[in-house]
C-alpha cells in the first residue's frame, strides 16, 4: 500500500475496478417459522465443524427439544445433515457443497474484468482491486499487486486511502443518487492525502473502457 492516492473506476455490470494505493434476516411477517429454525440449525452446525448434538442446537437455539429432533430428522431425508458416528453429532453433508458450487460459479469474475485490472495495472503501476456488489457490500475478488516501491507519510501507510477505496466503491456500485453522493462527499476527509480523487475530479480516461 502507498501514501499517495490515485483512484479510478470501470464498472462492469455489477464488477468494478478501483486503482488506488493504499446474511440478510428473515422478515417475521412471512417468514415459515420452521423453515426458518432448520435454516438456524444449518447456520449453527457450519459454524462447527465437528458438528453438535440435538442437545446442544436445542440449547443454543432456544427451540424446543423435540421440534429439533423433528427439524433435524427432516434435514437428513433431505439430505443436508447427516449422523457422525464416532461423536455421535449432527454435522453437514457434501450436499451442502452442491448448493455453493452454483453460487460459486456465478461469482467468479469475467475474463474481461481480470484483463481490465492487469491493464491498469500496467498502465498505472498501481494495485488494482475487482470488486463486486454483493448482498448490500463491496467485495473484492481480485487484486493485481503495484510495482512502486512503497513510500510512507506521517507513520501511515496508505491507511486513509483504504477507507476511501472502499467508500468510493460503495458509492458507485450501488448506483446512489447525486444527493446521495454529494452527502457522501461532505462527510469524507477527501483532502487528508496529497492527490486524492475528489468529488469534482473527473476519473481517469481508463474508466470510459
Amino acid at each position: 500500500m502507498k501514501s499517495r492516492s490515485t483512484l479510478s473506476t470501470i464498472p462492469k455490470g455489477n464488477t468494478a475496478l478501483v486503482v488506488g494505493r493504499g446474511a440478510m434476516t428473515l422478515s417475521n411477517s412471512w417468514a415459515i417459522p420452521s423453515l426458518s429454525r432448520g435454516l438456524t440449525f444449518l447456520d449453527l452446525l457450519g459454524e462447527h465443524p465437528t458438528g453438535g448434538t440435538v442437545l446442544w442446537l436445542s440449547a443454543v437455539s432456544g427451540i424446543p427439544l423435540g421440534t429439533v429432533y423433528h427439524l433435524i430428522n427432516t434435514r437428513m431425508e433431505a439430505p443436508y445433515v447427516i449422523k457422525d458416528p464416532p461423536a455421535p453429532a449432527d454435522t453437514l453433508s457434501y450436499q451442502i457443497a452442491h448448493l455453493n458450487n452454483p453460487l460459486q460459479s456465478r461469482q467468479i469474475l469475467p475474463d474481461t474484468a481480470i484483463r481490465a485490472a492487469r491493464e491498469l495495472m500496467e498502465g498505472l503501476h498501481e494495485t488494482t482491486y475487482a470488486a463486486k456488489w454483493e448482498n448490500r457490500d463491496v467485495v473484492t475478488h481480485f487484486i493485481v499487486e503495484g510495482n512502486q516501491s512503497v513510500r510512507v507519510r506521517s507513520l501511515y501507510t496508505g491507511y486513509p486511502e483504504h477507507a476511501l477505496l472502499h467508500a468510493l466503491g460503495r458509492a458507485v456500485l450501488a448506483a446512489v443518487s447525486p444527493s446521495q453522493l454529494t452527502t457522501l462527499s461532505a462527510l469524507m476527509p477527501w483532502n487528508s492525502a496529497p492527490h486524492m480523487l475528489s468529488p469534482s475530479t473527473p476519473l481517469c480516461p481508463h474508466s470510459k473502457k
